[in-house]
């Protein structure tokens, strides 16, 4: 049976129409309810893949938005939902409706009606395309305000698309950019919000717009963290709350293991001027041996694909430099793979991903960025750096594990190093992991152990 969720109103559980979790779209369309119009619901079907019943998450979004309309109406709204639960869908349904009732309310407004705002380029780019798929004809001015475009010359749009970095500038206004209105605005969307609201700017952001505004703000995230930030913007007196599992923990289907590495270690893999691959053995009872993450690297993907030749790889570095170097490194040892990170430009980032997503290449080396695209049916994530903080780590971890499939996720540690914010995290990596999982080489850790050996 599919978990539904929980929904509440303040501190209240609420219904969900019909129980929640897999519903009809039809049930939300409109022979009973506004949400859904027939348009939405037939170009919802044709998006890939097509969409013509609900997940949890949007079944109960929806009847926020129908059953509880009432309320809903000047609600604020929190959904914690792990990755791949179809958040996004969740609350462009909504906004679609929410901006072409504006357009009939204020058809003098000076300014958008709805803005979603998104941690990254590479989400803003993604959702303004499926925006643009599920209003085809329905006269809906969207604009994507984000780094890779040119900046809007026409203050008088419907939805907008936005970067929070970048979007203050609209607020201000300069010479060659033109001040936004958004006293006309209704609703804003904060998608990953746990992640966006760790920046003070972004606070003061959306605080502004609370100020300039009578909008109704919907918070989207998979993980679930409280902060000052959070308790300073939401609105507990008028509220809802929806919650999908344990959003702070590993899927159940997703196997975390950990390997151990020596930075310090010099890379022993090459290609020789034959164009022959040299290894040196690094094998201890069929175990890989501590080596350069370089060298593991390779014989993590290598001895994989020579027995499943079909598996999808999905490898994060901690900055688009790395993400390219292993790239590089990887297909000059015979491992055809790509990078997609925030410093290319759209056109090759899109490029390499639809590589990715064809099959073309089953290897993927990412930044961060990637954790804000839906990539599907990936087996096996690879941490080449250790993720700086726990909530990075299950982002991560919900990458893979979609829909009942089994996973793997790998994480190269070395106990060894100095930087105290990587000791941090393993420490903190170590204390959440059941000790069952523990591997012998991080059994006493200890955040410490190398900072006093250092400093003696």
């Amino acid at each position: 049976m599919t978990d539904p969720g929980v929904l509440y109103y303040k501190e209240d559980p609420v219904e969900i129409l019909k129980g929640g979790g897999r519903l009809p779209i039809s049930n939300f369309g409109p022979n009973d309810y506004s949400l859904v119009s027939k348009a939405v619901s037939e170009n919802l079907a044709q998006l890939d893949p097509s969409i013509t019943e609900t997940t949890p998450v949007q079944a109960a979004v929806f009847s926020i938005e129908t059953v509880h309309v009432m309320h809903s109406f000047q609600s604020d709204m929190l959904c914690v939902s792990e990755n791949g639960s179809g958040k996004t869908i969740a609350y462009l349904v909504p906004v679609i409706r929410a901006a072409l009732s504006n357009q009939m309310l204020a058809a003098n407004r000076r300014g958008p009606g709805v803005l979603i705002f998104v941690p990254s380029v590479e989400k803003a780019e993604a959702v303004h395309y499926t925006l643009l798929q599920l209003t085809v004809d329905m006269g809906l001015k969207i604009e994507l305000l984000s780094g890779n475009v040119d900046f809007i010359q026409n203050p008088k749009f419907d939805i907008g698309v936005c970067n929070a970095h970048e979007f203050e500038i609209y607020i201000n206004g300069t010479r060659k950019v033109t001040q936004l209105d958004l006293s006309g605005v209704r609703l804003v969307v904060v998608d990953d919000a746990t992640e966006s609201l760790k920046w003070e700017h972004h606070v003061e952001l959306y605080q502004k717009i609370r100020t300039l505004t009578r909008a109704r703000f919907y918070f989207f995230s998979s993980t679930m963290e409280s902060s000052d930030a959070f308790h300073s913007l939401f609105n507990y007196e008028n509220s809802y709350c929806y919650l999908h599992g344990d959003t702070n923990a590993i899927p159940a289907k997703v196997q975390t293991v950990f390997w151990e590495i020596m930075i310090s270690h010099l890379p022993l893999v090459y290609v020789d001027e034959t164009g022959k691959i040299n290894t040196f053995p690094t094998l201890d009872s069929d175990f890989l041996k501590p080596c350069n993450p370089c060298d593991m690297l390779y014989y993590a993907v290598n001895r994989r694909r020579e027995k499943l030749p079909n598996t999808r790889f999905l490898i994060f570095a901690t900055n688009a430099t790395v993400a390219d170097f292993l790239a590089v490194k990887l297909k000059k040892l015979k491992i055809p793979a790509c990078a997609y990170h925030d410093r290319q430009n759209t056109k090759e980032r899109k490029e390499n991903l639809i590589e990715f997503t064809n099959d073309t290449v089953k290897v993927l080396v990412t930044t961060e960025e990637l954790l804000r695209r839906d990539v599907q049916n990936v087996d096996i994530v690879i941490n080449f750096d250790m993720p700086l903080s726990y909530a990075t780590f299950l982002h991560r971890c919900h990458c893979v594990g979609r829909n009942g499939k089994k996973a793997i996720v790998v994480t190269f540690i070395d106990k060894m190093t100095k930087k105290i914010e990587t000791r941090q995290a393993i420490a903190t990596l170590v204390q959440k992991t059941p000790k069952e999982d523990i591997p012998p080489f991080l059994k006493n850790f200890s955040f410490f152990k190398t900072l006093h050996r250092t400093s003696s």
